[in-house]
């Protein structure tokens, strides 16, 4: 695993400069002439998160959603016509908190799941406390600037974590922190949000070695 890191501005709802890092992976993907499949979930998230922020999932409503998450599992573990799904996509709020993270993280690290193949996974923790205990859970990585450590006690997080199966079978977890709000997460207010000051960008190759 090679990487380097840089910075550049962010031209968006602000401007500031955000940390960017390239991670070269042991990550083989399909070559140019071939299929990559790609597993998508429908969130169901309407009107089972709360009003207001930290947007957290209902209670009611965790043991029915997960139900999904185990079903999306599934099929993408099944593969498609005999191939392997590569990338299987929860998107935001999709993952009822750590529940539902600890679930995915779980899955993928099982000798049935196949190599090559990424999971992107998206939820919302609502306490400082929860970020960490995922970061120590997950033996995740993040950048030093999006790490727990910045966050302030009233915090809440809106983020994705990307698990990557490397050709040898190992699994690799990266946490990203979101970094604006979304336009609906402002028009009912999420100044509590922690904004990410960096990301990830990954790299591999394809099987003609292509990168």
């Amino acid at each position: 695993m090679v990487s380097s890191q840089a910075n550049y501005l962010e031209l968006g709802m602000t401007q500031r400069i955000l940390t960017v890092q390239e991670i070269t992976l042991d990550l083989i993907l399909p070559a140019e002439t071939e299929t990559l499949n790609f597993l998508l979930f429908q969130p169901f998230s309407k009107n089972r998160l709360s009003a207001t922020e930290p947007f957290s999932w209902d209670q009611g409503y965790q043991t029915a959603q997960m139900r999904y998450v185990d079903r999306a599992l599934e099929l993408a573990r099944s593969g498609t016509d005999g191939e392997p799904i590569h990338f299987t996509i929860f998107p935001e709020y999709s993952l009822p908190g750590l529940v539902g993270v600890q679930r995915v993280h779980e899955t993928i690290t099982q000798a049935s799941w196949k190599p090559n193949t990424v999971i992107i996974g998206c939820c919302s923790l609502p306490t400082k406390d929860e970020y960490e205990r995922l970061m120590r859970d997950l033996s995740a990585e993040t950048l030093l600037v999006n790490a727990a450590s910045h966050l302030q006690p009233s915090d809440w997080v809106n983020l994705a974590v990307t698990w990557i199966k490397l050709a040898n079978g190992t699994v690799k977890t990266y946490v990203q922190p979101k970094m604006e709000p979304s336009w609906q997460e402002v028009d009912v207010r999420a100044r509590n949000m922690f904004k990410g000051r960096g990301v990830y960008l990954f790299c591999g190759k394809d099987a003609d070695s292509v990168p």
